[in-house]
């Protein structure tokens, strides 16, 4: 019987060892891909989640802080009359707060009509982050005072909506929506081009002694428009 020579058998040897380990280096390749492929949703998931996370709080931050700045400029004035330059929201029409229409123009100053929206530059880059729309409830007016027929007590709103909504800002679309964006698992920009990112309510009143509190009780009573500010 006839033997291969050592070296022969050696060679063999090697060949088959060297094509084993390339066939798994190509099952290993595909698996990894498989692997990948099944991760990358998950990962483009959370990743974009957390963009609109942050977005959203920055958001919020800025309607919480308009709030907090109507309040301080109405009890600064509680003993006398609201400043000339006093930027408080300007009143919307609508029978429900909620429902104040969208805004369709976006300006640099604050906003003088509901329709209007000020453009907010957060990380003071030059870059916009972010347009600011507020309104109000005609609510109650003082009687009587220092302060005859200004604001006593209103409700006011606040939407704040991405930069990335503006294209959608104009007055011949119904693109934007009125409720607050969703914060569930997103893998885009799902949301952010039509809702706001932050919406928030909030009731500003000024205390001024005895006329605060009949202006209130006017005000839960439905009847916040004494008879001698209709005509003014």
């Amino acid at each position: 019987m006839n033997q291969l020579p050592v070296s022969q058998t050696i060679r063999g040897v090697s060949h088959s060892q060297k094509g084993l380990t390339l066939l798994e280096v190509t099952v290993t390749i595909v698996m990894l891909s498989v692997i990948l492929m099944a991760m990358a949703p998950p990962l483009l998931i959370s990743a974009a989640t957390r963009v609109k996370l942050r977005r959203a709080s920055q958001a919020r931050l800025l309607a919480q802080e308009e709030v907090n700045r109507v309040q301080g400029i109405m009890m600064r004035s509680r003993d006398q009359s609201l400043p000339a330059n006093a930027n408080i929201p300007p009143i919307s029409n609508a029978s429900n707060l909620a429902e104040t229409a969208v805004p369709t123009t976006i300006v640099d100053t604050y906003p003088s009509s509901v329709t209007e929206a000020q453009a907010v530059d957060v990380d003071q880059d030059g870059a916009n982050d972010f347009f600011v729309q507020v309104f109000r409830e005609q609510g109650a007016l003082f009687a009587a005072g220092p302060a005859p027929c200004e604001p006593a007590v209103f409700r006011m709103g606040v939407r704040v909506y991405s930069i990335l909504a503006e294209d959608n800002l104009n007055s011949n679309s119904d693109s934007l929506e009125k409720e607050q964006i969703s914060l569930q698992f997103t893998n885009g920009l799902q949301g952010q081009t039509t809702n706001p990112m932050g919406a928030f309510q909030a009731e500003v009143s000024r205390n001024d002694r005895e006329f605060s509190l009949e202006a209130y009780e006017d005000y839960l009573a439905g009847s916040g428009v004494p008879a001698a500010c209709t005509s003014q």
